[in-house]
């Protein structure tokens, strides 16, 4: 069990450093002004390509949804800044959806060798022995919100979780996060410190509170 709370504590502590950074940032003002102003500089580069600079930000969030040492949340208000809050939850959430359904199918055998390389064995054994292809949709759902990105896509892969429950397990359990990188990003553009700690220890909650929830299911006989 102690594997189990290792696990779901990464996310945890991931989403608490992030905001840690971007309230030190945010706080600074000289800090935060030479942030933006490479903000500023980054986003015209990006509108004299937009379709390759959209693609690529859309295989960033994919590879992060993918790979526990890559994150594209530093991107993210660059995009703001480029295409908006609506274009940017559209295309962060469509790349974290296509990032797990891949994690899925190379769990599920379809990239069968990858699997090894991309993320430890023992760090899905522990929930690969208490779940199975039949657990309840509400189980798998706290399992996307409670631990790292990365990992339920393949652990549902392994198992062989029916896949449209699964899309629609990994389109919902992004929602939130997606939405929430987004008011993050915004607050941090605009400098705005409250606003952003409200919405990053709201995050931390959520996290908290599945992670919690989904330890008493997998003790429960």
């Amino acid at each position: 069990m102690m594997e189990e709370r290792e696990t779901s504590r990464r996310r945890l502590i991931g989403a608490l450093l992030l905001l840690g950074v971007l309230v030190g940032l945010t706080a600074s003002g000289a800090a935060h002004a030479m942030v933006t102003e490479a903000i500023a500089v980054l986003t015209g580069m990006l509108a004299r390509h937009p379709i390759a600079a959209i693609g690529f930000f859309v295989l960033l969030a994919a590879a992060s949804a993918m790979l526990t040492f890559f994150s594209s949340t530093v991107l993210i208000p660059v995009a703001l800044h480029a295409w908006g809050a609506p274009a940017t939850f559209v295309l962060l959430w469509l790349g974290w959806l296509a990032g797990g359904v891949i994690a899925y199918g190379v769990g599920r055998g379809a990239f069968g060798p990858l699997l090894g390389r991309v993320v430890p064995r023992q760090r899905i054994a522990a929930y690969e022995r208490r779940l199975s292809a039949d657990t309840p949709i509400w189980v798998v759902l706290l399992l996307q919100l409670a631990l790292p990105s990365e990992l339920p896509g393949y652990l549902l892969g392994t198992l062989r979780y029916r896949f449209a429950r699964y899309l629609v397990v990994v389109g919902v359990g992004e929602l939130p996060f997606a939405l929430g990188s987004v008011f993050l990003g915004e607050s941090f553009l605009r400098g705005d410190t409250v606003t952003l700690v409200v919405v990053g220890l709201t995050g931390l909650v959520l996290i908290g509170l599945a992670a919690s929830v989904l330890r008493r299911r997998l003790k429960a006989p």
